[in-house]
């Protein structure tokens, strides 16, 4: 019986801030008022705040924008952390 190797290789971390853009407060009145709600979703994966390490903190949340925005933008410009999205068609509780 011959091993079994395995290989990991390093998932993409795309960079974000905790600032809001003109775009984001558009697309959250629109959810307001019901529109396009099915639309705004975050890529799921991992995202870095600041300049993490490996022992800076990891929040996990969903991946409707909503909570994803309200997350990002809720943390101080000094939090170096990780924001892992999980994929939940962009339901959120």
């Amino acid at each position: 019986m011959s091993g079994t190797i395995f290989t990991f290789t390093t998932p993409p971390v795309n960079p974000t801030t905790n600032q809001l853009t003109l775009s984001d407060h558009w697309n959250h009145l629109l959810a307001r008022l019901g529109i396009n709600r099915s639309g705004l979703l975050v890529e799921p994966g991992i995202y870095s705040l600041g300049n993490p390490t490996p022992d800076s903190p990891v929040f996990v949340i969903t991946n409707y924008t909503l909570s994803f925005d309200a997350l990002r933008s809720s943390l101080d410009d000094w939090v170096n952390c990780y924001i892992l999205v999980l994929d939940t068609k962009g339901i959120h509780t």
